[in-house]
C-alpha cells in the first residue's frame, strides 16, 4: 500500500514498487493499492476502487480480499498509526508496528520525551505549538546553529537549520505547514549515522551501520534522494563505536516494542550517540538505507522481504484469512 496524504506520498510509490518487484513472484500475488480519492487497487488492465468497509475490491465480477497488507505509506497516515488501526479492525495483518507505537515513534517530541525517559541521550529542544504566542527567549538554546522541525513530517520535509536568529521565525512559520507541533533543536556536530533494526521471529538483528556524508547543509530530501550525500556501508567505524550503535538501536527498538524492521537515526559525538528520530515505516526505494544495509549483510532483498512477511502474518494476533 502507497501515497497517502503527506509530500512522501512519491517516496512511498518507489519503496512500494521495490516491495513488489522482490517479491517471490511463485509465492506471493501482490497487488499495489495506492491510498488517493478514491483508493484503489492497480490491476493488470486498469484499477479498481477498494471497499473501505472490508478492503476488498470487485475484479471480473468477484470480489477479492486481502491476506496481508505491506505497508509503505510513509508519513500520516502510514506512520501515525491511523491505518494500523483501520486493519486492526479488519483483523488484516500488516507490516509496521501496532497503532500505540506507531502514534509514539511518528511524534519526535512524544518519542524523545519517551526515550530520555529510559535513558537515550536526545538534543536539547524548545516545542512550538501552532497559534501559540511565544517570546523569543524561549527559544533560547545555547547557540546557533540550531534544527527547526515539523514534529510530525520525514523525508526530512519542512526541516530548516537555521545560522542565525534573524532566519528563526521564517523557518518556524515553514515548519508548521506540516505540522501543529514544531521543534527548535540544539544542533550537534557529529557524524551522522543510522541502523536498521528487525526482529523475524529469531531474535531482533541490527543491520550493518551506514554512515551518511552530506553535500548539503543536512542529510535533506536532495541529500536522501537525488545522490546529494555519501551512504557508506557498513559505516568506518572501529569496532567499539560500531558495537555501540547496533546495541543502543537494538535497546531502543526493544524500549518502543516495535514489530518488523525500523531504522534509527543518531549523531556520534565523539564517543556519544544523540538520538536523532526511528523510522517505523522506512523507505524501500532502490536510494534508501535499509535495501544498502541488507544487501551489505549478505541477504537478497526478496529474501528479506519474504521473511519479514512470513512472520507478521503468522504472528499477527486475532488475524482472519481471507477466502
Amino acid at each position: 500500500m502507497f501515497g497517502g496524504a503527506s509530500a512522501e506520498a512519491e517516496i512511498s510509490k518507489k519503496s512500494a514498487q521495490v516491495v513488489q518487484e522482490q517479491l517471490p513472484k511463485e509465492k506471493y500475488d501482490s497487488k499495489l493499492v495506492e491510498l488517493g480519492e478514491p483508493w484503489k487497487v492497480h490491476l493488470n488492465q486498469g484499477s479498481a476502487v477498494i471497499n473501505k468497509d472490508d478492503f476488498s475490491y470487485l475484479d471480473g465480477g468477484s470480489r477479492h480480499n486481502f491476506d496481508f497488507v505491506f505497508i509503505a505509506v510513509h508519513g500520516h497516515p502510514g506512520e501515525n498509526g491511523i491505518l494500523q488501526g483501520y486493519f486492526d479492525l479488519l483483523k488484516i495483518p500488516y507490516s509496521a508496528p501496532n497503532v500505540l507505537t506507531s502514534a509514539i515513534t511518528f511524534n519526535k517530541k512524544i518519542c524523545s520525551d519517551y526515550l530520555r525517559y529510559h535513558g537515550i541521550t536526545c538534543p536539547t529542544s524548545v516545542t512550538l505549538y501552532k497559534n501559540q504566542l511565544f517570546e523569543e527567549e524561549q527559544l533560547a538554546l545555547s547557540a546557533y546553529p540550531v534544527f527547526v522541525k515539523p514534529a510530525e513530517s520525514g523525508s526530512s520535509y519542512g526541516i530548516r537549520k537555521v545560522n542565525r536568529n534573524d532566519d528563526l521565525a521564517l523557518a518556524i512559520e515553514n515548519a508548521f505547514n506540516y505540522s501543529d507541533c514544531v521543534l527548535v533543536e540544539q544542533f550537534i556536530e557529529g557524524r551522522e549515522v543510522t541502523c536498521g533494526v528487525y526482529d523475524f521471529g529469531e531474535g531482533l538483528v541490527a543491520l550493518p551501520v551506514t554512515e551518511i556524508i552530506t553535500h548539503r547543509d543536512f542529510f535533506d530530501y536532495e541529500a536522501k534522494y537525488l545522490g546529494e550525500s555519501d551512504e557508506i556501508t557498513p559505516a568506518n567505524l572501529d569496532l567499539e563505536e560500531g558495537i555501540s550503535v547496533q546495541e543502543t538501536a537494538k535497546m531502543i527498538y526493544r524500549k518502543l516494542r516495535m514489530t518488523g524492521v525500523s531504522r534509527v537515526d543518531f549523531i556520534m559525538k565523539g564517543k556519544d550517540l544523540y538520538f536523532i528520530e526511528i523510522n517505523s515505516v522506512p523507505g524501500l526505494s532502490k536510494e534508501s538505507i535499509i535495501p544498502q544495509q541488507v544487501r551489505a549483510q549478505g541477504m537478497e532483498l526478496g529474501e528479506f522481504f519474504d521473511r519479514w512477511i512470513d512472520y507478521l502474518y503468522s504472528s499477527r494476533p486475532n488475524t482472519t484469512v481471507a477466502p
